[in-house]
């Protein structure tokens, strides 16, 4: 039995008991369908209200037209429980919603868990699958605040060359506005003369002739060519000659590229993320750790304290540096995608790392011994370079220019960063590309364009494409 919600219910009409159609309005304020109050409510050309019996005011009532159109827009709606907002019973078994769905990522009632469409899924409750997701998603605002930060700085610093330019405008500004008031003047002058020649035409044939010579005289003292604007224009080359490289030259200072970002997702349960997912540390088990925000019941890493990177690579040459510090136990390496499908047991056979314990090393990867390595003094800095096309995974100590290990393998499918213990990804250093003649001439851009180019700019940044340049990787 299907159940009707509340709301649902207020879009029923009275008589029919379903959603109104073309519904009126009493003078008792009842609403019903107009078919419907003309089949029940008639009685000797009188109209009469079949909720509360009262006679109607008017034989023909008005259509209530905010009920009619809400009326049509849920009947358009397909689902039906959105359009009215959030739902609690299943709309398949017509059950609470108790439980989520960590592989459907959906809620779900009892009976739905012990279907077939979810047979193996794993589930949680709502409250904390809600719990979780909800400061997953608030971790997402402190960088977007930064971000937020960085692109008011640069607007502001926009703002400052608009202001620049309007000191300078004002030079001429008292010319411009006498020279738009006497233009202003002749336009008027002109319309007025082309209505007087098309009322002129429109008079009879003699009335016309005997104005003619007049009307042509009129025509002749407007036809002077307005003057050049060039005496508007003002060297702005000063100001956005070199508009992208100061921009880039502010960005450089506040902004920081960093090649991989972590994904807390894939985090063991012990390992605490920073809020902009570029470092982790380690915690030892306790109850706090139990209900740390970065623990994720569907992470790949239960056996051992690892984490991924967000971005995989399946092309291309990449590169990552992360420091170590004093730590006496870490690895870093590459995973390859299937992993992540893998039972924990399973997780080792998928990757390649340097796994070290102080000044003892080794060298693992999948289908082979591993390989024991020792280094003196233990390097504090780690530089992975990635080239997929030649299976080639290297990595290295970028303080004394020294080779660690070099892994060889042909890969066939997407690989992650795979990291451990307590690191933090380094940030790259940056180049940009000048790209020449983005803006126009200055000596040819007149005093609106400019304008309309930097309230552009101040509102659409032009270092999107510098962005976009930095988001690329980069060996």
């Amino acid at each position: 039995m299907n159940r009707k919600s509340l709301p649902e219910k207020n879009l029923c009409c009275p008589v029919c008991h379903d959603i109104f159609t073309d519904p009126v309005v009493l003078s008792c304020s009842h609403s019903i369908c107009k078919t419907c109050l003309f089949k029940t409510g008639s009685v000797k050309d009188s109209l009469f209200c079949p909720v509360c019996g009262r006679r109607s005011s008017k034989n023909n009532p008005p259509i209530n037209r905010a009920l009619r159109n809400v009326c049509e827009a849920f009947s358009r709606e397909p689902d039906k429980e959105s359009f009215f907002g959030h739902n609690e019973f299943c709309s398949q078994h017509n059950e609470k919603l108790e439980l989520f769905c960590l592989t459907d990522e959906e809620p779900v009632c009892l009976v739905c868990q012990m279907s077939k469409k979810h047979t193996k899924h794993s589930f949680c409750s709502i409250d904390e699958a809600s719990k979780y997701r909800k400061e997953e998603l608030n971790s997402e605002i402190e960088p977007l605040k930064q971000k937020l930060g960085d692109y008011e700085g640069v607007k502001q610093t926009l703002t400052d060359i608009l202001e620049h330019i309007k000191e300078e405008e004002k030079q001429k500004c008292e010319n411009v506005k006498i020279k738009i008031g006497e233009i202003s003047q002749k336009i008027c002058d002109i319309t007025d003369v082309i209505s007087a020649i098309k009322r002129t035409t429109q008079d009879d044939d003699i009335t016309f002739l005997k104005n003619f010579k007049f009307s042509v005289q009129r025509t002749q003292g407007v036809k002077q060519d307005p003057e050049s604007a060039s005496y508007a224009l003002i060297n702005v080359s000063k100001h956005l000659g070199n508009l992208n490289f100061k921009l880039w030259s502010i960005m450089k200072k506040i902004i920081q590229l960093y090649p991989v970002t972590l994904n807390p997702n894939t985090a063991h349960g012990n390992l605490f993320l920073s809020e902009n997912l570029t470092s982790f540390g380690y915690q030892h088990n306790s109850q706090e750790d139990e209900e740390h925000p970065n623990k994720c019941p569907a992470n790949p890493f239960t056996n051992s304290p690892r984490v991924l990177g967000s971005s995989g690579f399946d092309s291309g040459t990449h590169c990552w540096e992360v420091e170590v510090g004093d730590d006496a136990t870490w690895s870093v390496g590459v995973m390859t995608e299937s992993v992540l499908e893998k039972s924990p047991e399973e997780t080792e056979n998928g990757i390649w790392e340097l796994i070290c314990y102080g000044i003892v090393c080794e060298a693992r990867a999948p289908d082979a011994e591993p390989e024991s390595l020792t280094f003196s003094p233990p390097p504090e800095r780690i530089r992975l370079q990635l080239n997929y096309e030649t299976g080639i995974v290297h990595l290295s100590n970028p303080e004394y220019g020294t080779s660690l290990y070099t892994f060889k393998h042909k890969f066939t499918e997407r690989l992650f960063p795979c990291f451990s213990s307590t690191l933090k990804i380094l940030p790259i250093n940056v180049s940009i590309r000048i790209k020449q003649n983005i803006l126009p001439a200055a000596e040819h851009m007149s005093t609106e364009l400019l304008y309309g180019i930097v309230t552009e700019v101040i509102n659409e940044p032009i270092y999107e494409e510098i962005l976009s340049d930095l988001q690329r990787p980069r060996s």
